[in-house]
């Protein structure tokens, strides 16, 4: 995040130099501009080159500061990371016409891609898959973390756990519309798509990690099941105070429960239907506050017994 410190009381304008013909021009005192208002986010492979932009800039001394010190007084500072966490820079800007300040962030992450996982080859011709990788003892893998799958017991094309697809429908209500993410885009992307299940770990870490976010859409028989109803499913549709709810849980390194966050996917605890929420794209949602943890636990609840529990899972960024 970029945050405008702020400057010094400056009374009137100064005045510059005079001019050949003996005229004098006002200047104000330099402003400090970034491309981005909410910080800069990259992964340890990346280096990136802070370069603000600076109105008023005549004559300027610069400063870095980092950790109280300052670590250059160039205009551009080229940032080199080197570990998993969030950097905070302060950069000033002064000149004989005043001075402006202005905070930036940095954060570094492990970007966990699905496009990466071990062994699976999504196509058009197989848009998903629900069972993992024989290889990889029944869980799907990417950079070391572990996404946990088993088959349902009833000979259906049903899972626990999770299964990629890519997919995506906003329109269709049928049985292919489980492995759908309800999303208006048609542009294909790998994700995956969770249901309910009885492992420790559905989502295992190599080491501790502090989760930083996840990103999260209801899947299109959810959003389409629980918004009118689906008679060959059983499925009814949701009325006033219904909810569906995502919980992620911290899990430590002996199974145990350490920390929760909620995320509601469907929201109709209002009186007026007009104000009901469904989740309806991708939407990112932190997961700082679980703290450092092993790994993750998905549970959804509803109040509607018929609910089906699905949810759609992409992007999980993790730090140290």
């Amino acid at each position: 995040m970029i945050r405008k410190l702020p400057k010094p009381l400056i009374v009137g304008l100064a005045v510059a130099a005079a001019s050949c013909n003996g005229e004098e021009f006002s200047y104000d005192a330099p402003v400090i501009h970034f491309s981005s208002t909410e910080g800069y986010e990259i992964t340890m492979a990346d280096t990136i080159v802070l370069s603000p932009k600076i109105t008023y800039d005549r004559n300027s001394a610069y400063t870095w500061v980092s950790n109280g010190e300052i670590i250059s007084t160039e205009l551009e500072y080229e940032f080199i990371p080197d570990a998993l966490t969030d950097y905070n820079f302060t950069f000033s800007v002064s000149n004989s016409n005043g001075s402006d300040t202005a905070e930036v962030s940095i954060s570094v992450i492990e970007l966990i891609d699905l496009e990466d996982v071990d062994s699976v080859r999504l196509t058009s011709s197989r848009p998903y898959i629900l069972e993992a990788p024989s290889t990889t003892g029944n869980v799907f893998v990417t950079d070391g973390v572990r996404f946990a799958n088993s088959p349902v017991d009833d000979n259906t094309l049903l899972w626990k756990g999770f299964a990629m697809t890519r997919q995506s429908m906003s329109s269709q209500l049928d049985s292919t519309s489980l492995y759908r993410v309800y999303c208006t885009s048609s542009e294909a992307s790998d994700a995956m798509i969770f249901a309910p299940s009885d492992s420790v770990y559905d989502i295992r870490f190599p080491q501790n990690y502090t989760p930083k976010s996840i990103d999260v859409c209801n899947s299109c028989f959810v959003f389409l099941a629980t918004k009118s109803g689906y008679t060959a499913g059983g499925v009814e549709a949701y009325g006033q105070n219904d909810y569906l709810k995502l919980i992620i849980s911290g899990i430590d390194e002996n199974g145990n429960t350490v920390s929760q966050t909620e995320t509601y996917l469907i929201d109709c605890r209002y009186n007026n239907p007009a104000k009901y929420q469904r989740i309806s794209a991708w939407t990112s949602i932190s997961l700082r506050d679980l703290g450092s943890v092993r790994g993750l636990k998905l549970t959804l609840e509803s109040t509607k017994t018929s609910s089906p529990l699905y949810v759609c899972i992409d992007n999980l960024k993790l730090q140290d």
